[in-house]
């Protein structure tokens, strides 16, 4: 006779099952287990779901160039933050530092839409809320937003 061994997902499934019939520590295990893993697929096809609508939004429309203008301002300084990550290997959390460098953004609007950019420190030191600028731009197909491709100079 043929022996197969079962799959991650059938082992898995069968250990939940397992888990809810143990009451009540198993039970309640087994429903936060639940749980969370609706709520993941959810983050997840969210997630996929803009990705794909920001594509189909503004990939492969024709660029426009135009003047607008600066309607915001603002820095965010350098800054770090730390995450723990699981490692299955060590099977621990382990802690993952991310480094942000200064930020120079700048809000334009363009035909009464509007768009925040990053810039380098020397645009956003020059221009100031109410200066012209000259702006490449895609305006979404479907969504009608404003997204800004490029800034190349104060007019």
């Amino acid at each position: 006779m043929y022996y197969e061994e079962p799959s991650f997902w059938d082992s898995l499934w069968e250990t939940v099952l397992d888990m809810l019939k143990d009451w009540p520590l198993g039970t309640i295990i087994g429903s936060i287990l639940l749980v969370c893993l609706a709520i993941m697929t959810g983050i997840i096809v969210v997630m996929m779901y803009s990705a794909i609508v920001y594509a189909l939004d503004n990939w492969f429309v024709e660029h426009q160039k135009g003047t607008g203008q600066v309607v915001g301002k603002e820095f965010t300084p350098a800054h770090t933050q730390t995450t723990l990550i699981y490692n299955a290997a060590l099977k621990m959390a382990i802690p993952q530092t991310f480094s942000y460098p200064n930020d120079w953004s700048v809000c334009v609007e363009v035909n009464g839409k509007q768009d925040w950019v990053s810039v380098k420190r020397s645009f956003y030191r020059e221009c100031s809320v109410g200066t012209k600028v000259d702006v490449e731009y895609v305006i979404g197909r479907a969504s009608r937003a404003l997204y800004i491709k490029e800034l190349w100079g104060l007019t």
